[in-house]
């Protein structure tokens, strides 16, 4: 359960740090150009690595998860479509696998091996794909490497009590860097930090495709026979 509510949020997590709209360095969100108002989507590699930061479950409450995770996603802004491909090592176990969301038949399917045999799972999406771009505020800049980056504060009025987060953009190119994400100071110690690997501000609409297991064999639980996670919580780079 825990594993798929954790990759649902960082999808989400990286969708939102991938299509921020930047601001000025006032400290307020504004709806000034941006690096990503033009774009219909974004591709990029991830590795995430968590400490007992706050994520929703799917009771709707927070709760502190540590994880690595590593992958490659992409979204799809006007067709409201994602895939990712993902492992993620949490409370001593790992999943393996790929999930495809849809918001136009409100459906969801993640492909895993079990016993050296494939399945396709098909449940109702159990996540929100953005429609829309978080609004952001420039903080400051930062030397990543030795590449100079602007930083953004990203506004999120659901996760706001629970933690911040912020993206780092390349300066000159607006490739997507890196992003953290931090508990807030009166809940308990907690932080994550994304990575972003060959960042592409385009749509990946071959992996898009669903594989045919998922066309002519998916598995429709009422409750899943298998270890996969019933959501998929924390890859939608910004959360929304």
């Amino acid at each position: 359960m825990k594993v798929l509510n954790c990759l649902v949020f960082l999808l989400l997590s990286v969708y939102c740090v991938a299509s921020i709209k930047i601001g000025s360095n006032t400290g307020t969100s504004h709806q000034t150009k941006s690096c990503f108002d033009s774009i219909d989507g974004f591709s990029t590699g991830f590795e995430a690595v968590s400490y007992n930061t706050y994520y929703p479950g799917q009771s709707g409450k927070f709760e502190p998860l540590s994880y690595s995770e590593n992958g490659y996603q992409t979204v799809d802004f006007n067709a409201q479509s994602m895939f990712i491909d993902f492992e993620i090592n949490i409370e001593g176990g790992q999943q393996i696998g790929k999930l495809w969301g849809f918001s136009q038949n409100k459906t969801q399917y993640v492909v895993t091996t079990i016993n050296n045999n494939d399945y396709c799972i098909e449940q109702p999406l159990q996540f929100a794909i953005p429609s829309s771009i978080p609004d952001s505020s420039k903080v400051g800049t930062v030397v990543l490497g030795n590449t100079v980056c602007d930083v953004y504060h990203i506004v999120d009025s659901i996760t706001g009590n629970y933690t911040s987060q912020y993206a780092i953009v390349d300066q000159a190119t607006c490739a997507l860097m890196s992003s953290t994400v931090k508990n807030q100071p009166n809940t308990t110690i907690g932080s994550a930090v994304i990575n972003f690997f060959d960042y592409q501000p385009n749509v990946d609409t071959q992996s898009l495709q669903l594989p045919s297991i998922c066309i002519t064999n998916p598995i429709i639980p009422t409750n899943s026979p298998t270890s996969v996670p019933k959501y998929l919580g924390h890859f939608n780079l910004f959360k929304n």
